[in-house]
């Protein structure tokens, strides 16, 4: 087996996903741009395998903890409807990971949080936003064939924006003003403010998001890979928000993103490949347009203060003038911002969409 998949790896994909029309594809180069950096990591062990029908990846390392369990994870995973070549091929990579030293496996997890995880459980003919789980209907059942369980559940709320701000204003307002008393700045998070000081977001990277489920450390070289140039050049230099301490240090961010997806559609004609899309060039051929609330955190410091509804409510003011529809998406179910997100969306008048994590005991 060679470091990163080969093309019959890729291949499954493209037999799953021939004739839908809401898949947004993958980029080959990068997913093996991924592997050959983690295959580097001397303590970080890989295993991959693909047939003619599906596919799967794994991971592990001794830093790899999960509610104090050690636990692989399993990612890049795609497959036709067929439960017994799924359950060969999950023996398999259980096996391995069980070899490795883990107790656990868990998933689906593209190597770490960082990057594409969890499968879609609803909603499927609604499409799907970049990096939001997308997959076949029968996923779930097929994981639970082969001895997985629902272990976390992720949401994404979507719907007019129109009066949002507004109505979440009573409530919010005040604990903007407490901010900004106490010398908390905002600002709208510009791609030139993101590279320029994307040192810094890294170092707080841990901080930040080092609380989350399953969570794994990423290295600097990952992170300017993934979020550097052609991911700062895709979100809104408007809506997006930045908060800053009384000494500059960053307290918090949310990055706003547009809904590309409709662009994206790769069995679409002129479909445009999402590593060249960018907020310059293709916002005005979004009609209608969706502005995501997708990417952001809080320091530790300021999670007790209502930074991150403050910064969910900036950035809808932000976006409303232009923006038609809103998000605020992949939310864990027990994550403090679901209750903004509820708040914001309520179902009344927004849609959700479902997501989940799978495990199984080894």
């Amino acid at each position: 087996m060679s470091q990163w998949p080969d093309d019959r790896f890729f291949h499954v994909a493209q037999q799953v996903y021939a004739a839908d029309p809401w898949w947004l594809g993958e980029d080959a180069t990068a997913i093996r741009g991924q592997f050959a950096r983690e295959a580097r990591d001397p303590n970080r062990a890989i295993w991959w395998h693909s047939t003619d029908h599906a596919r799967l990846a794994a991971f592990f390392g001794p830093d790899q903890q999960v509610d104090g369990q050690p636990t692989a994870f399993f990612g890049f995973w795609e497959s036709l409807p067929d439960a017994d070549i799924n359950r060969q091929l999950f023996r398999t990579a259980e096996t391995w990971a069980r070899a490795q030293g883990a107790t656990r496996m868990l998933g689906p997890i593209n190597f770490s949080t960082f990057h594409p995880y969890r499968i879609r459980l609803n909603a499927f003919h609604d499409g799907a936003f970049p990096g939001e789980p997308y997959n076949p209907p029968y996923y779930a059942e097929l994981l639970e064939a082969c001895g997985y369980r629902q272990e976390k559940r992720f949401y994404s709320w979507l719907g007019p924006l129109a009066g949002r701000a507004e109505r979440m204003a009573p409530r919010i307002a005040p604990l903007h003003d407490a901010l900004c008393n106490e010398g908390v700045t905002f600002e709208p998070l510009t791609p030139d403010i993101w590279l320029n000081e994307l040192g810094a977001f890294y170092r707080y990277v841990d901080q930040i998001f080092g609380a989350n489920y399953a969570y794994r450390g990423i290295s600097e070289d990952a992170f300017r890979s993934s979020y550097g140039e052609p991911f700062a050049r895709r979100f809104c230099p408007r809506s997006s928000v930045l908060a800053r301490r009384p000494d500059g240090d960053v307290a918090g961010f949310f990055i706003a993103l547009p809904d590309y997806g409709p662009l994206a559609r790769v069995n679409r004609e002129g479909c445009i490949p999402l590593a060249e899309l960018n907020y310059a060039d293709h916002l005005q051929r979004l009609k209608p347009l969706t502005m995501l609330g997708k990417t952001g955190g809080v320091h530790p410091a300021y999670r007790q203060k209502g930074l991150f509804a403050v910064m969910s409510w900036l950035m809808m003011r932000w976006a409303e003038p232009f923006a038609d529809h809103g998000g605020a998406v992949l939310v864990r179910e027990d994550n403090p911002s679901a209750r903004v997100a509820g708040l914001a969306f309520p179902a009344s008048d927004s849609t959700r969409r479902e997501y989940a994590l799978f495990v199984k005991e080894l």
